[in-house]
């Protein structure tokens, strides 16, 4: 079937086939908007079938390279875990300041 008919729908497995296109035409945008798609109505496997185009975005996807596991988490705990340490903090000071009043005046609207 066509991407178009799929809209909405899912299906266990999906099949991409000539969708992609060079990057520098006027059909890129709809090339990447086709295999997004395609893949994203796969529930469990996303296939893409293409033919080699040159300057295409199956071919730039295939040079590009992911960070280590190891660098994403040291990343991460530079950039992000002081941040949750003080969410964190502000949530236990919250916590501390509910008191028995609290307590009855929310039970009491519950009633």
């Amino acid at each position: 079937d066509t991407v178009d008919n799929l809209d909405g729908l899912e299906r266990l497995i999906s099949i991409c086939v000539g969708l992609d296109a060079p990057m520098d035409s006027s059909l890129m945008r709809q090339a990447r908007c086709r295999l997004y798609r395609g893949l994203t109505r796969a529930q469990m496997i996303g296939m893409v079938v293409n033919e080699a185009v040159p300057y295409g975005w199956l071919e730039f996807l295939g040079y590009l390279r992911l960070k280590s596991e190891h660098e994403v988490v040291e990343q991460w705990l530079e950039d992000d875990a002081d941040r949750f340490d003080d969410m964190y903090r502000a949530q236990a000071e919250k916590q501390k300041k509910y008191t028995e009043a609290d307590k009855r005046r929310q039970a009491n609207a519950v009633d």
